[in-house]
């Protein structure tokens, strides 16, 4: 997902504001545009290759300043120095400013089959300006969206492990205010071990946190309290190039319980189990 946005910082003339009209090209495919004070083109991008921006004065003879804003994902990002975003910690509040047309971004990681509880507060601001929220999955797509005047309530059922993206912003164009934001239900940024989860005979185990294109090795035993050099190996396998690892394999119904361990190189061991 691409989302941009453009917006005048101040008005041209006491009487006349300036209109900005952008528009983005799409490698063989027709142009997206939109017109306004604060305005934004939201796109899924289908096509690998060189996108452009073209922003120009609504009006005729109309001049004037602009802010642009980016955002892509999935893709790393940084955040501009007095800017806020990046990443979330569970149940923990942050606190920013959204100039007109401006956007934050925030990340978190979660395991597959949570529920994931965003709060946007509204702080102060002018009139109308009110949080609006806008949830990516870790290939782009939007998963959900919430907006209020005063507090908007994100809560989202996760199908998959891995990266999520939360972009904040106005709720209503040319409003300007100050925000806070707290996530529950996310995982902090280290190596972690999901709950497995067992449907009949089928085990699913799933990690996140872990380095990009590292080895793990998951070990198993029935008793939680065994020695863990003697925990036997069960399955080795690569994190994949965001650091998650999700994969499907039989349970046996008759044990009471088993328990797993994720290891990656020297790290510590991260333990889960299943009753």
């Amino acid at each position: 997902m691409s989302c941009l946005k453009a917006s005048s910082p101040r008005p041209l003339f006491s009487k006349l504001s300036l209109a900005l009209a952008a528009s983005l090209m799409e490698p063989g495919k027709s142009r997206r545009t939109t017109a306004g004070r604060d305005v934004e083109i939201s796109a899924l991008v289908t096509n690998s290759g060189i996108y452009t921006v073209v922003v120009n004065s609504y009006y005729g003879n109309g001049t004037g300043d602009y802010i642009l804003t980016l955002v892509h994902t999935p893709g790393t990002f940084r955040v501009a120095p007095g800017d806020q975003g990046g990443a979330l910690t569970n149940a923990v509040a942050y606190e920013g400013a959204l100039e007109t047309g401006d956007l934050d971004v925030w990340t978190f990681l979660a395991c597959r089959a949570t529920t994931v509880t965003v709060n946007a507060e509204k702080l102060g601001g002018t009139g109308s300006f009110g949080p609006r929220l806008r949830l990516h999955g870790k290939n782009g797509a939007l998963l959900a969206n919430a907006q209020h005047a005063t507090a908007a309530l994100l809560t989202y059922k996760t199908t998959n492990t891995g990266p999520f993206t939360l972009v904040i912003g106005s709720g209503t164009a040319n409003q300007n205010g100050t925000y806070r934001i707290t996530a529950t239900g996310i995982v902090d940024d280290h190596l972690s071990l999901c709950s497995p989860l067992v449907a009949g005979t089928n085990l699913s185990l799933a990690g996140l946190g872990g380095t990009p294109q590292a080895t793990f090795v998951i070990y198993t035993s029935t008793e939680v309290t065994t020695p863990t050099a003697l925990w036997s190996p069960y399955v080795t396998n690569q994190f994949d190039s965001l650091g998650l690892f999700e994969l499907l394999s039989t349970f046996n119904k008759n044990e009471p319980e088993r328990f797993f361990r994720l290891l990656e190189q020297q790290d510590e061991l991260s333990g889960m189990g299943i009753r």
